[in-house]
């Protein structure tokens, strides 16, 4: 279900809303002490970019769009913010044009994100009315309950996030919002009514610096599309003799927070579980996640040494958008990792097993990197997966004052079919201000791409970038060294042509 807005505020934020104004209201008279020194600070910027692309995509009349359809789209942000002493501020960007992921028409202009905050006590209570702010983050360490950078949450959030602090050992944060998709009919400017989905998060953290923490949390969501569901968490940490114990556990089930009375908080099954069957442990409504830090060696001349070993289960039934667990995952890990003196290098081994929506996997990823005198640097790594043949990939950078290039090779399908991957990245200085850039991409030994750039930067606010190609090398590089072959998604094949420019004045000031 989905709910509305002001019913929302008024039926969780006002307990919360009124601890706030009680806490500020004590805090008035030293406020009315220090107004004597205050002062507002502004800062502002205004951003301006300008793109053409012009790519082969129509068969029928290549490099021309439709008729509908234009290559040039500009985009103008206006960021603004006021902060009047000794702790509250003002935070406002508008922008037209297209964004990446965005929705909103050319013509229209928007206020794309903004907050009033409040900073009281010297930090001890702070927070802001938001809207499509990123502020959909916890500590977990293992477990990400709850991100931004979920597709449930992606900037569709606007409402209250709440943080207080007591001497440094606890900590509360709270945030009471609601999502909506139609925020462009209304010129970006939050309605406070209307329908859409809910999204609440209450979080308890302990510290005892550095010894341990321990932290509980709650997340609410309602949605049309999900359903009600709520997650409880819980996680700890303990440092002894250098090393670091992490242990997270979170359980999720239809209802709201007042259903968690119904069952058990977490259903664990303990007289089930084995050491060769960990998941046993848990029920299909539960996520955990255990690691261990620290485990280190030291060898003298040989240098250092370390295992990192790590658990992970996330049943089936575990219910996540507005997090990053995905559900179906049971893995055993560990990763070893020498160093040796006194050589600028590692060597590591990670290997991984376990099962993953109902398919078993087995996976070894062996690294070595050597770094040497001059900016050049080797890696090297192999890649081996059950059901899989191996993989080996090779990387060599060279970075200097006058240039950096960085070339991958890949062998897929090891000793037999012997399939070749390279990326060559090359970027050339041309005095201070000029940098010329090429790529050129062969991907399993069946498709070449390139890409050539010109970039012009005479100082940070402004840029200009000229490129022509088949393909944009920024994601692809970050791949073929890392992932298995099942990983890599063939490359978009388009020829095309990019201008692109950005212009940027901003300052601050005081009075």
């Amino acid at each position: 279900m989905r709910g509305d807005t002001g019913d929302c505020m008024r039926r969780t934020c006002s307990p919360v809303l009124a601890g706030v104004l009680l806490v500020i209201a004590m805090h008035e008279p030293a406020r009315s002490e220090e107004r004597a020194d205050s002062s507002v600070v502004h800062r502002w910027s205004v951003v301006y970019r300008s793109r053409i692309d012009i790519d082969r995509t129509p068969l029928d009349s290549p490099w021309n769009g439709e008729e509908a359809s234009s290559p040039y789209n500009d985009r103008l942000a206006i960021l603004g913010e006021l902060s009047f002493e000794p702790g509250v501020s003002v935070f406002g960007k508008g922008a037209t044009g297209f964004r990446l992921g965005g929705d909103y028409q050319e013509e229209q202009f928007i206020l794309e994100q903004g907050h009033v905050g409040f900073n009281f006590l010297k930090g001890a209570v702070r927070g802001r009315l938001f809207s499509r702010e990123r502020v959909y983050r916890t500590d977990e360490k293992l477990l990400t309950l709850l991100s931004d950078e979920s597709g449930f949450v992606a900037g569709r959030g606007e409402g209250l996030a709440l943080e207080m602090n007591a001497g440094g050992r606890i900590a509360l944060s709270y945030i009471e919002s609601i999502m909506k998709d139609d925020f462009a009919d209304h010129g970006g400017l939050p309605t406070f009514h209307g329908y859409g989905d809910i999204v609440r998060m209450f979080r308890l953290e302990g510290v005892g610096r550095p010894r341990w923490h321990a932290g509980f949390t709650l997340v609410e969501v309602r949605s049309e599309g999900y359903g009600d569901r709520v997650t409880v968490g819980t996680d700890f940490g303990l440092r002894a003799g250098g090393i670091d114990l992490l242990a997270e556990l979170a359980r999720t089930q239809s209802g709201g927070w007042e259903d968690l009375r119904e069952h058990a908080l977490f259903d664990l099954r303990p007289r089930e579980a084995r050491l060769d069957r960990l998941d046993a442990l848990f029920s299909d409504n539960d996520a955990f996640a255990a690691e261990i830090e620290g485990l280190k060696i030291e060898m003298g001349n040989l240098g250092d040494a370390g295992l990192v070993p790590a658990y992970r289960f996330a049943g089936t039934a575990f219910t996540n958008p507005e997090g990053e667990i995905a559900e179906g995952l049971s893995e055993s890990r560990a990763l070893a990792w020498w160093k040796p003196a006194p050589y600028d290098a590692l060597i590591s081994i990670d290997a991984s097993d376990g099962v993953y929506r109902g398919r078993d996997f087995s996976r070894l990823i062996g690294n070595i990197r050597m770094r040497y005198k001059g900016g050049f640097e080797l890696r090297e790594s192999i890649l081996c997966a059950s059901g899989e043949r191996i993989s080996a990939a090779v990387t060599l950078i060279d970075d200097n004052d006058l240039s950096r290039i960085v070339v991958t090779a890949r062998i897929d399908d090891l000793g037999a079919g012997d399939v070749l991957s390279y990326l060559a990245r090359g970027t050339l200085n041309l005095g201070s201000r000029v940098a010329a850039k090429s790529a050129l991409y062969l991907y399993q030994s069946r498709t070449s791409l390139y890409n050539v750039e010109i970039e012009f930067r005479p100082r940070e606010k402004f840029l200009f970038q000229a490129s022509i190609g088949s393909f944009t090398p920024q994601y692809e590089g970050l791949m073929l060294d890392r992932a298995f072959e099942r990983e890599i998604y063939p490359p978009s094949k388009n020829r095309f042509i990019l201008f692109f420019a950005r212009v940027w004045f901003g300052g601050e000031g005081a009075k």
